[in-house]
């Protein structure tokens, strides 16, 4: 964890046996919810940089965690399951959604949905699901990408399509962001169970593998495999200030 305006770290949290592919923090608590390769999920204590918990039920390594808007719930994905934890109670998930699809193929990302009662899951060939939490799996929804990919020589065809992150909006309620293997971030709205199109940039030249919005959807920061980052303003497509570059 570090501090921004010292440019220093602030904690280290250790307690994970392998590589960590992923963390959260809570909206309002000084938590953090993080996720790795050794298969565990681990709630923090950011101020004391200490566990409160490791959370069992994955037998994968866990790709995403994310909290819920109010900060109630977090879920956890792993290439086959997805997690969904009550924080006021950690003994056991609140509940547990299998992948119902029957390709080869896994979850990669997840986010809440619709007031949080939804979890919404991209999985690595291009697909998004609607989970109802605490429903069966007939109650999901499939949602296929309405648009086609370039195919870059130097990925697997398998990763093609490959969502690799989902974030909300926070005045569209109805419209996600999502980063892709094939270079691109777009902006969809789910709209009786199908998703619309509504914009797509085009910057990067290597998979994008996390997109965000800002708290006031103006603008969009996304990073990619070929090590930059780079932020632009939605409306426009206008490039602010210029590419994040530095990491090696």
């Amino acid at each position: 964890i570090y501090d921004i305006s010292l440019y220093k770290e602030s904690a280290s949290l250790k307690g994970h046996t392998k590589g960590v592919w992923t963390c959260d923090f809570h909206p309002t608590k000084n938590e953090l919810v993080s996720g790795g390769n050794d298969n565990s999920v681990i709630l923090w204590d950011v101020t004391s940089a200490k566990q409160i918990k490791s959370l069992p039920g994955h037998s994968n390594a866990i790709y995403d965690v994310q909290f819920s808007e109010d900060g109630k719930l977090f879920g956890s994905c792993s290439k086959d399951l997805i997690c969904v934890w009550d924080t006021a109670n950690l003994s056991k998930p609140l509940d547990m959604i299998k992948q119902t699809k029957k390709e080869k193929t896994f979850i990669y990302c997840l986010n809440f949905f619709d007031s949080d009662s939804k979890i919404i899951t991209g999985y690595i060939d291009g697909t998004i699901i609607l989970h109802s939490i605490n429903s069966t799996a007939g109650d999901d929804t499939i949602l296929t990408l309405p648009c086609d990919y370039a195919t870059y020589e130097q990925e697997d065809d398998q990763y093609a399509k490959s969502v690799f992150s989902i974030t909300k909006f926070h005045s569209k309620p109805n419209s996600i962001l999502l980063s892709h293997s094939d270079g691109s971030v777009r902006i969809y709205d789910i709209k009786e169970k199908k998703l619309e199109l509504k914009d797509s940039f085009y910057y990067f030249t290597s998979p994008v593998t996390c997109a965000k919005a800002s708290e006031d959807d103006k603008r969009i920061i996304a990073c990619g495999k070929d090590r930059t980052a780079q932020i632009w303003k939605t409306d426009s497509h206008e490039a602010i200030d210029y590419t994040l570059s530095g990491h090696r």
